[in-house]
Protein backbone atom coordinates (compact mmCIF):
# COMPACT_ATOMS: atom_id res chain seq x y z
CA UNK A 1 0.00 0.00 0.00
CA UNK A 2 2.81 2.44 0.88
CA UNK A 3 4.74 2.13 -2.43
CA UNK A 4 1.52 2.76 -4.41
CA UNK A 5 0.82 5.95 -2.49
CA UNK A 6 4.40 7.18 -3.00
CA UNK A 7 4.21 6.43 -6.75
CA UNK A 8 0.90 8.24 -6.98
CA UNK A 9 2.37 11.26 -5.21
CA UNK A 10 5.41 11.33 -7.56
CA UNK A 11 3.15 11.26 -10.64
CA UNK A 12 1.16 14.21 -9.29
CA UNK A 13 4.38 16.10 -8.59
CA UNK A 14 5.78 15.48 -12.09
CA UNK A 15 2.48 16.64 -13.58
CA UNK A 16 2.63 19.86 -11.57
CA UNK A 17 6.28 20.49 -12.60
CA UNK A 18 5.46 19.84 -16.22
CA UNK A 19 2.54 22.24 -16.04
CA UNK A 20 4.78 24.93 -14.44
CA UNK A 21 7.41 24.46 -17.18
CA UNK A 22 4.74 24.75 -19.75
CA UNK A 23 3.54 28.02 -18.29
CA UNK A 24 7.09 29.40 -18.17
CA UNK A 25 7.73 28.42 -21.81
CA UNK A 26 4.57 30.14 -22.94
CA UNK A 27 5.38 33.25 -20.99
CA UNK A 28 8.88 33.38 -22.43
CA UNK A 29 7.60 32.98 -25.97
CA UNK A 30 5.14 35.80 -25.48
CA UNK A 31 7.90 38.04 -24.19
CA UNK A 32 10.14 37.26 -27.22
CA UNK A 33 7.33 38.03 -29.65
CA UNK A 34 6.53 41.21 -27.82
CA UNK A 35 10.18 42.21 -27.96
CA UNK A 36 10.34 41.58 -31.72
CA UNK A 37 7.27 43.68 -32.26
CA UNK A 38 8.69 46.59 -30.33
CA UNK A 39 12.06 46.38 -32.10
CA UNK A 40 10.57 47.76 -35.28
CA UNK A 41 9.54 50.92 -33.48
CA UNK A 42 12.76 51.69 -31.62
CA UNK A 43 15.88 50.28 -30.00
CA UNK A 44 15.54 51.92 -26.62
CA UNK A 45 12.15 50.35 -25.93
CA UNK A 46 13.37 46.93 -26.92
CA UNK A 47 16.23 47.00 -24.39
CA UNK A 48 13.87 47.96 -21.62
CA UNK A 49 11.56 45.10 -22.48
CA UNK A 50 14.44 42.71 -22.56
CA UNK A 51 15.45 43.87 -19.16
CA UNK A 52 11.91 43.32 -17.91
CA UNK A 53 11.91 39.91 -19.57
CA UNK A 54 15.10 38.98 -17.76
CA UNK A 55 13.57 39.96 -14.44
CA UNK A 56 10.49 37.88 -15.16
CA UNK A 57 12.66 34.88 -16.06
CA UNK A 58 14.39 35.07 -12.71
CA UNK A 59 11.09 35.30 -10.85
CA UNK A 60 9.75 32.33 -12.81
CA UNK A 61 12.80 30.26 -11.98
CA UNK A 62 12.51 31.13 -8.29
CA UNK A 63 8.82 30.26 -8.38
CA UNK A 64 9.67 26.93 -10.02
CA UNK A 65 12.25 26.16 -7.34
CA UNK A 66 9.78 27.08 -4.61
CA UNK A 67 7.13 24.80 -6.09
CA UNK A 68 9.58 21.91 -6.33
CA UNK A 69 10.78 22.46 -2.76
CA UNK A 70 7.21 22.62 -1.52
CA UNK A 71 6.36 19.40 -3.33
CA UNK A 72 9.40 17.70 -1.82
CA UNK A 73 8.42 18.82 1.68
CA UNK A 74 4.85 17.66 1.10
CA UNK A 75 6.19 14.32 -0.14
CA UNK A 76 8.31 13.90 2.98
CA UNK A 77 5.36 14.78 5.22
CA UNK A 78 3.11 12.32 3.40
CA UNK A 79 5.73 9.57 3.68
CA UNK A 80 6.14 10.18 7.41
CA UNK A 81 2.38 10.23 7.97
CA UNK A 82 2.00 7.01 6.00
CA UNK A 83 4.73 5.34 8.07
CA UNK A 84 3.00 6.38 11.28
CA UNK A 85 -0.31 5.05 10.05
CA UNK A 86 1.40 1.88 8.94
CA UNK A 87 2.88 1.34 12.42
CA UNK A 88 -0.56 1.87 13.98
CA UNK A 89 -2.12 -0.50 11.51
CA UNK A 90 0.55 -3.12 12.33
CA UNK A 91 -0.14 -2.80 16.09
CA UNK A 92 -3.96 -2.58 16.05
CA UNK A 93 -6.21 -4.45 13.63
CA UNK A 94 -8.76 -2.38 11.71
CA UNK A 95 -12.44 -3.15 12.15
CA UNK A 96 -12.57 -4.80 8.74
CA UNK A 97 -9.54 -6.95 9.48
CA UNK A 98 -10.97 -7.92 12.86
CA UNK A 99 -14.26 -8.84 11.20
CA UNK A 100 -12.39 -10.88 8.63
CA UNK A 101 -10.34 -12.57 11.32
CA UNK A 102 -13.48 -13.40 13.28
CA UNK A 103 -15.20 -14.97 10.28
CA UNK A 104 -12.22 -16.73 8.71
CA UNK A 105 -9.58 -17.58 11.30
CA UNK A 106 -10.22 -18.42 14.99
CA UNK A 107 -8.73 -15.86 17.32
CA UNK A 108 -6.40 -16.50 20.23
CA UNK A 109 -9.25 -15.75 22.64
CA UNK A 110 -11.29 -18.55 21.05
CA UNK A 111 -8.32 -20.82 21.44
CA UNK A 112 -8.04 -19.95 25.09
CA UNK A 113 -11.77 -20.33 25.75
CA UNK A 114 -11.75 -23.74 24.02
CA UNK A 115 -8.87 -24.86 26.14
CA UNK A 116 -9.84 -26.41 29.47
CA UNK A 117 -7.04 -26.26 31.98
CA UNK A 118 -7.14 -28.77 34.74
CA UNK A 119 -4.92 -28.13 37.76
CA UNK A 120 -2.18 -30.69 37.91
CA UNK A 121 -0.96 -29.84 41.36
CA UNK A 122 -2.01 -28.07 44.50
CA UNK A 123 0.26 -25.19 45.35
CA UNK A 124 1.65 -25.13 48.82
CA UNK A 125 3.11 -21.93 50.31
CA UNK A 126 6.60 -23.42 50.00
CA UNK A 127 6.20 -24.79 46.44
CA UNK A 128 9.21 -24.39 44.11
CA UNK A 129 8.15 -23.46 40.58
CA UNK A 130 9.92 -25.12 37.65
CA UNK A 131 10.33 -23.62 35.10
CA UNK A 132 10.35 -20.01 36.20
CA UNK A 133 6.91 -18.55 35.59
CA UNK A 134 4.54 -16.04 37.07
CA UNK A 135 1.55 -18.10 38.12
CA UNK A 136 -1.92 -16.58 38.14
CA UNK A 137 -3.59 -20.00 38.09
CA UNK A 138 -2.72 -22.77 40.56
CA UNK A 139 -0.70 -24.75 37.96
CA UNK A 140 -0.18 -22.70 34.78
CA UNK A 141 0.13 -19.21 33.39
CA UNK A 142 -1.11 -18.39 29.88
CA UNK A 143 0.31 -15.28 28.38
CA UNK A 144 -2.12 -13.05 26.53
CA UNK A 145 -1.96 -14.10 22.85
CA UNK A 146 -0.21 -11.64 20.58
CA UNK A 147 -1.79 -10.84 17.24
CA UNK A 148 0.44 -9.62 14.38
CA UNK A 149 -1.38 -7.91 11.52
CA UNK A 150 0.40 -7.40 8.22
CA UNK A 151 -1.02 -4.65 6.00
CA UNK A 152 -1.05 -5.67 2.29
CA UNK A 153 -3.08 -4.66 -0.69
CA UNK A 154 -5.58 -7.34 0.28
CA UNK A 155 -6.89 -6.79 3.86
CA UNK A 156 -5.97 -10.24 5.10
CA UNK A 157 -5.27 -10.53 8.82
CA UNK A 158 -2.75 -13.09 9.97
CA UNK A 159 -3.29 -13.94 13.63
CA UNK A 160 -0.43 -15.63 15.40
CA UNK A 161 -1.45 -17.03 18.78
CA UNK A 162 1.37 -18.01 21.10
CA UNK A 163 0.20 -20.26 23.91
CA UNK A 164 2.69 -21.51 26.41
CA UNK A 165 2.37 -25.17 27.33
CA UNK A 166 0.92 -26.16 30.66
CA UNK A 167 3.48 -25.67 33.38
CA UNK A 168 3.65 -28.58 35.77
CA UNK A 169 4.33 -27.38 39.27
CA UNK A 170 6.20 -29.73 41.50
CA UNK A 171 5.29 -28.65 45.02
CA UNK A 172 7.81 -29.22 47.73
CA UNK A 173 6.20 -31.60 50.13
CA UNK A 174 6.02 -30.33 53.68
CA UNK A 175 7.80 -32.54 56.13
CA UNK A 176 5.40 -34.30 58.41
CA UNK A 177 5.88 -32.77 61.85
CA UNK A 178 7.07 -35.28 64.34
CA UNK A 179 5.19 -34.74 67.60
CA UNK A 180 7.51 -33.99 70.44
CA UNK A 181 6.81 -36.46 73.21
CA UNK A 182 5.67 -34.75 76.34
CA UNK A 183 7.90 -35.88 79.12
CA UNK A 184 6.08 -37.52 81.93
CA UNK A 185 6.58 -35.43 85.00
CA UNK A 186 8.08 -37.43 87.79
CA UNK A 187 6.91 -35.91 91.04
CA UNK A 188 9.24 -36.66 93.87
CA UNK A 189 8.02 -36.17 97.41
CA UNK A 190 10.56 -35.74 100.16
CA UNK A 191 8.83 -37.86 102.75
CA UNK A 192 10.65 -39.06 105.84
CA UNK A 193 12.21 -42.52 105.52
CA UNK A 194 10.46 -45.65 106.70
CA UNK A 195 13.11 -46.01 109.41
CA UNK A 196 11.87 -42.86 111.14
CA UNK A 197 11.35 -43.40 114.85
CA UNK A 198 9.38 -41.68 117.60
CA UNK A 199 11.22 -38.61 118.86
CA UNK A 200 12.98 -37.96 115.55
CA UNK A 201 12.81 -34.57 113.92
CA UNK A 202 11.95 -34.72 110.22
CA UNK A 203 11.43 -32.14 107.49
CA UNK A 204 8.27 -32.06 105.40
CA UNK A 205 6.73 -29.13 103.54
CA UNK A 206 7.73 -25.43 103.56
CA UNK A 207 6.35 -22.38 105.36
CA UNK A 208 7.50 -18.82 105.90
CA UNK A 209 9.43 -18.72 109.17
CA UNK A 210 12.24 -16.13 109.13
CA UNK A 211 9.80 -13.36 108.13
CA UNK A 212 11.87 -12.66 105.01
CA UNK A 213 9.73 -13.50 102.01
CA UNK A 214 12.52 -12.54 99.59
CA UNK A 215 14.44 -15.77 100.32
CA UNK A 216 11.40 -18.02 100.00
CA UNK A 217 9.84 -20.40 102.46
CA UNK A 218 11.79 -22.52 104.90
CA UNK A 219 11.55 -26.27 105.56
CA UNK A 220 9.12 -27.22 108.30
CA UNK A 221 10.60 -29.35 111.08
CA UNK A 222 8.35 -31.90 112.78
CA UNK A 223 8.68 -33.93 115.98
CA UNK A 224 7.53 -37.54 115.57
CA UNK A 225 4.94 -38.36 118.30
CA UNK A 226 3.77 -41.81 117.16
CA UNK A 227 4.28 -44.38 114.40
CA UNK A 228 1.90 -47.07 113.18
CA UNK A 229 1.35 -48.89 109.86
CA UNK A 230 4.10 -46.95 108.08
CA UNK A 231 2.53 -43.67 109.16
CA UNK A 232 3.88 -41.19 111.64
CA UNK A 233 2.05 -38.60 113.76
CA UNK A 234 3.96 -35.34 113.90
CA UNK A 235 3.67 -31.89 115.51
CA UNK A 236 5.57 -28.83 114.38
CA UNK A 237 8.74 -28.20 116.37
CA UNK A 238 8.04 -24.44 116.43
CA UNK A 239 4.92 -22.35 116.54
CA UNK A 240 4.42 -21.52 112.85
CA UNK A 241 1.69 -18.86 112.99
CA UNK A 242 -0.63 -16.90 115.22
CA UNK A 243 -4.40 -17.34 114.69
CA UNK A 244 -7.60 -16.95 116.69
CA UNK A 245 -9.34 -20.15 117.75
CA UNK A 246 -12.49 -18.57 116.41
CA UNK A 247 -12.90 -15.21 114.75
CA UNK A 248 -15.78 -14.19 117.04
CA UNK A 249 -16.35 -14.58 120.78
CA UNK A 250 -19.17 -17.16 120.79
CA UNK A 251 -19.77 -20.69 122.02
CA UNK A 252 -17.93 -23.03 119.69
CA UNK A 253 -16.39 -26.47 119.44
CA UNK A 254 -13.50 -27.76 117.38
CA UNK A 255 -16.00 -28.94 114.77
CA UNK A 256 -17.21 -25.43 113.93
CA UNK A 257 -14.30 -23.17 114.89
CA UNK A 258 -12.54 -20.98 112.31
CA UNK A 259 -9.09 -22.33 113.23
CA UNK A 260 -10.00 -25.83 111.99
CA UNK A 261 -11.05 -24.36 108.64
CA UNK A 262 -7.85 -22.30 108.38
CA UNK A 263 -5.63 -25.33 109.02
CA UNK A 264 -7.34 -27.54 106.42
CA UNK A 265 -7.53 -24.87 103.73
CA UNK A 266 -5.15 -21.91 104.00
CA UNK A 267 -2.30 -23.54 105.87
CA UNK A 268 -2.22 -26.87 104.06
CA UNK A 269 -2.31 -25.28 100.62
CA UNK A 270 0.46 -22.85 101.57
CA UNK A 271 2.78 -25.32 103.30
CA UNK A 272 2.53 -28.37 101.00
CA UNK A 273 2.54 -29.22 97.32
CA UNK A 274 -0.22 -31.33 95.83
CA UNK A 275 2.08 -34.35 95.90
CA UNK A 276 2.86 -33.74 99.57
CA UNK A 277 -0.81 -33.29 100.40
CA UNK A 278 -1.44 -36.72 98.88
CA UNK A 279 0.87 -38.10 101.57
CA UNK A 280 -1.24 -36.56 104.33
CA UNK A 281 -4.16 -38.91 105.05
CA UNK A 282 -7.54 -37.76 106.24
CA UNK A 283 -8.14 -39.20 109.68
CA UNK A 284 -10.88 -39.22 112.27
CA UNK A 285 -10.26 -36.60 114.91
CA UNK A 286 -12.11 -37.55 118.08
CA UNK A 287 -14.08 -35.05 120.12
CA UNK A 288 -12.14 -35.50 123.38
CA UNK A 289 -13.69 -33.93 126.46
CA UNK A 290 -11.94 -31.65 128.92
CA UNK A 291 -11.17 -33.91 131.95
CA UNK A 292 -11.56 -31.03 134.41
CA UNK A 293 -14.72 -29.41 133.00
CA UNK A 294 -18.06 -30.51 131.55
CA UNK A 295 -17.94 -28.29 128.45
CA UNK A 296 -19.25 -29.73 125.17
CA UNK A 297 -16.52 -31.30 123.03
CA UNK A 298 -18.73 -31.43 119.94
CA UNK A 299 -18.56 -34.23 117.34
CA UNK A 300 -15.75 -36.21 115.74
CA UNK A 301 -14.34 -34.67 112.54
CA UNK A 302 -12.48 -35.83 109.43
CA UNK A 303 -9.32 -33.73 109.06
CA UNK A 304 -5.89 -33.76 107.51
CA UNK A 305 -4.50 -31.11 109.84
CA UNK A 306 -5.64 -30.60 113.45
CA UNK A 307 -4.48 -29.72 117.00
CA UNK A 308 -3.74 -31.93 119.97
CA UNK A 309 -6.49 -32.52 122.56
CA UNK A 310 -5.92 -32.53 126.32
CA UNK A 311 -5.79 -36.37 126.55
CA UNK A 312 -3.38 -36.59 123.58
CA UNK A 313 -1.16 -33.88 125.06
CA UNK A 314 -0.74 -35.89 128.25
CA UNK A 315 0.01 -39.01 126.22
CA UNK A 316 2.78 -37.52 124.09
CA UNK A 317 4.26 -34.87 126.44
CA UNK A 318 5.02 -36.03 129.95
CA UNK A 319 6.58 -32.86 131.33
CA UNK A 320 6.21 -29.11 131.06
CA UNK A 321 9.72 -28.78 129.64
CA UNK A 322 8.73 -30.95 126.71
CA UNK A 323 5.71 -28.71 126.15
CA UNK A 324 7.68 -25.46 125.97
CA UNK A 325 7.55 -24.07 122.44
CA UNK A 326 9.47 -21.35 120.59
CA UNK A 327 7.74 -19.33 117.91
CA UNK A 328 9.23 -18.44 114.55
CA UNK A 329 9.94 -14.81 113.65
CA UNK A 330 6.99 -14.94 111.31
CA UNK A 331 4.66 -16.11 114.11
CA UNK A 332 5.87 -13.31 116.36
CA UNK A 333 5.25 -10.83 113.55
CA UNK A 334 1.69 -12.19 113.26
CA UNK A 335 1.06 -11.40 116.96
CA UNK A 336 2.20 -14.43 118.98
CA UNK A 337 2.70 -13.51 122.66
CA UNK A 338 6.12 -14.49 124.03
CA UNK A 339 7.98 -14.54 127.29
CA UNK A 340 11.69 -15.38 127.28
CA UNK A 341 11.10 -16.00 123.59
CA UNK A 342 8.61 -18.78 124.47
CA UNK A 343 5.02 -18.70 123.25
CA UNK A 344 1.52 -19.85 124.12
CA UNK A 345 -0.09 -22.41 121.80
CA UNK A 346 -3.66 -23.73 121.30
CA UNK A 347 -5.19 -27.15 122.03
CA UNK A 348 -8.41 -28.26 120.33
CA UNK A 349 -10.28 -29.11 123.56
CA UNK A 350 -12.85 -26.71 124.95
CA UNK A 351 -12.03 -24.76 128.14
CA UNK A 352 -14.07 -24.32 131.26
CA UNK A 353 -16.82 -22.65 129.23
CA UNK A 354 -17.89 -23.04 125.63
CA UNK A 355 -16.40 -19.76 124.42
CA UNK A 356 -12.91 -20.63 125.70
CA UNK A 357 -10.35 -23.17 124.48
CA UNK A 358 -7.54 -24.92 126.37
CA UNK A 359 -3.92 -23.86 125.69
CA UNK A 360 -0.29 -24.21 126.89
CA UNK A 361 1.45 -21.18 128.36
CA UNK A 362 5.04 -20.11 127.66
CA UNK A 363 6.37 -22.23 130.60
CA UNK A 364 4.77 -25.39 129.25
CA UNK A 365 1.95 -25.47 131.74
CA UNK A 366 -1.55 -26.66 130.78
CA UNK A 367 -4.41 -24.22 131.13
CA UNK A 368 -7.52 -26.41 131.32
CA UNK A 369 -9.84 -23.46 131.85
CA UNK A 370 -8.67 -22.06 128.58
CA UNK A 371 -8.56 -18.63 126.99
CA UNK A 372 -11.12 -16.63 125.05
CA UNK A 373 -11.57 -18.16 121.59
CA UNK A 374 -11.13 -14.77 119.92
CA UNK A 375 -7.73 -14.17 121.52
CA UNK A 376 -5.21 -13.00 118.92
CA UNK A 377 -1.98 -13.70 120.86
CA UNK A 378 -1.94 -17.53 120.97
CA UNK A 379 0.23 -19.34 118.42
CA UNK A 380 -0.46 -22.50 116.40
CA UNK A 381 1.39 -25.85 116.31
CA UNK A 382 -0.20 -27.98 113.55
CA UNK A 383 -0.51 -31.76 113.91
CA UNK A 384 -0.87 -34.31 111.07
CA UNK A 385 -0.17 -37.85 109.92
CA UNK A 386 2.40 -38.58 107.17
CA UNK A 387 2.26 -41.69 104.98
CA UNK A 388 5.80 -43.06 104.68
CA UNK A 389 5.04 -45.52 101.87
CA UNK A 390 6.86 -44.60 98.64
Amino acid sequence: MLPILILFTCIIEFAIIFWVFDLVSKSKTEFILYDCYVQMNGVDFIMQNKSDSSIRDKKNILALIGVIAGLVVITIIIVLCLRGCNSEISGSPTPSSVASAETSTPTATDLISDTTLEPTATLEPTATLEPTATLEQPTATLEQPTATLEATSTPTTVVTATIKPTVTVKPTQKPTPVPTPTPTATISVNVPPLSTQIGDVVKFGKYEQDNDVSNGKEDIEWIVLAKENNRILVISKYSLDCQKYNTSYVDVTWEICSLRSWLNNDFISSAFSSAEISKIPTVTVTADENPNYSSDAGNDTQDKVFLLSLPELKEYFTSSNERICYPTKYAIEQGAKTNLNQSWWWLRSAGSVQNCAAYIDYEGDIYYGGRRVDSDSVSVRPVLWIDLNP
